[in-house]
């Protein structure tokens, strides 16, 4: 993952900075820029990618913690329109029981 302390590069300056890391680390590497990710794949670079270089520990550990927060609050909303959405299909199961 990546946090840009500026906006960051575009067309050849990402491309070759993205050749430049392939070639050190001697295989493809792939940059997720954190600040803009998904909270999805952004909690999977912090939880399986390999942190390389951090320029500001503090700011990366702030977007970490912030990352986890918001996916966490999420997954409990989803969870819990999960458990809605479910019993809402039962009782109309029940109902169309009923009917027969």
């Amino acid at each position: 993952g990546v946090l840009w302390s500026d906006e960051p590069p575009s067309g050849a300056t990402l491309l070759a900075l993205l050749a430049d890391l392939e070639s050190d680390a001697g295989r493809p590497v792939q940059l997720v820029d954190l600040d803009r990710a998904g909270l999805d794949i952004a909690r999977h670079v912090f939880d399986e990618g390999r942190l390389l270089f951090a320029r500001d520990p503090d700011r990366l550990a702030a977007r970490h913690e912030k990352v986890l927060v918001l996916y966490w609050d999420g997954a409990w909303a989803r969870d819990d329109a999960v458990r809605n959405t479910r019993s809402r299909m039962e009782r109309l199961q029940e109902e169309l029981r009923g009917q027969g």
